[in-house]
């Protein structure tokens, strides 16, 4: 018995040749890999605006928004979410202020009340019968709990030191571990024959 052979058939390749890939005036895009013009569809490149960018002013404005969006999402993220601080409490303008508000908060020993919907702080904020109660911190005035006594060697020495040009009311200040204000507050009442 003899056997067939099948003849065989040659495939040929057929190369599309796009017409714009020989014409001088366009330029395929290295992103989307199409042919587009020059001048209408590439942004130059350079001070001599004689080369252009190697991707089309769409692909490069597609990179440059998904850029922006990823610095702007990790800003978000970092820096305690949208700009935009709501009057109320429990009202968030996204997931990232919440949660960096709840950590500073908690942090400052407040706790979110679901019951109230505020931040509450024993000694400083509490919800009692129904309300908001603030109780009053009581600020020293001053760190021994006595008024300053002006009468003192210590301050006629200031006045004299301030008055000869010697040192300015900032230099007081440091030197004798007093405020600026403070300084000021004396040098002007001294001046003006006030009695402190």
């Amino acid at each position: 018995m003899k056997e067939i052979i099948q003849p065989v058939v040659l495939e040929l390749e057929i190369e599309v040749v796009n017409p714009f890939s020989t014409n001088p005036d366009y330029k395929q895009c290295r992103t989307c890999q199409e042919y587009k013009h020059k001048i209408d569809d590439y942004y130059y490149h350079g001070s001599s605006k004689k080369t252009t960018y190697l991707d089309c002013t769409k692909c490069l404005n597609l990179r440059e928004l998904n850029r922006r969006r990823a610095e702007r999402q990790e800003e978000l993220e970092s820096s305690g979410g949208s700009e935009k601080v709501h009057t109320q409490v429990g009202v968030w303008s996204d997931k990232y202020q919440k949660e960096q508000t709840y950590m500073v908060m908690k942090a400052l020993g407040y706790t979110y009340s679901d019951e109230c919907g505020h931040f509450l702080k024993p000694g400083v904020k509490e919800y009692v019968d129904g309300k908001l109660k603030f109780y009053k911190v009581n600020k020293q005035k001053f760190p021994n709990g006595q008024k300053i006594d002006y009468n003192t060697p210590e301050w006629k020495e200031m006045f004299d030191l301030y008055m000869l040009g010697n040192c300015s009311q900032k230099q007081l200040s440091m030197k004798y571990g007093v405020s600026t204000a403070t300084i000021n507050k004396y040098i002007n009442r001294t001046k003006n024959g006030e009695t402190c």
